[in-house]
């Protein structure tokens, strides 16, 4: 029965999170720009390849391939290859604290 729900806020990861054109966020302090990847080159300057990299890094994909069973997030313990990283990473004793709270087979 509703035609249309606004949400006021700039939170852009929540903007993130709504699509379709019956829920939409409205934003009183948007710039007079628009999205950052329509600044004008003199606007962000030098800093323009890093803003676009933190978009990029704060945006949400709706592309990553997702588990289709529940039971596959089962923690079932550390693995060779979080043995290998935590030996780069020099915690060794990582390993000696992940078997302590790894389940019996």
């Amino acid at each position: 029965m509703v035609e249309k729900v606004c949400i006021w806020t700039p939170d852009k990861d929540l903007a993130q999170c709504v699509s379709g054109t019956r829920v939409v966020q409205v934003d009183r302090k948007r710039t007079r720009y628009g999205a950052i990847n329509q600044f004008p080159a003199h606007v962000l300057g030098d800093h323009a390849e890093l803003a676009l990299l933190f978009k990029k890094l704060a945006t949400l994909r709706t592309d990553a391939p997702l588990f289709t069973d529940a039971e596959e997030l089962r923690w079932r313990g550390g693995t060779e290859a979080f043995a290998c990283l935590a030996a780069q990473i020099g915690a060794p004793g990582l390993m000696t604290r992940i078997a302590k709270l790894t389940p019996a087979p």
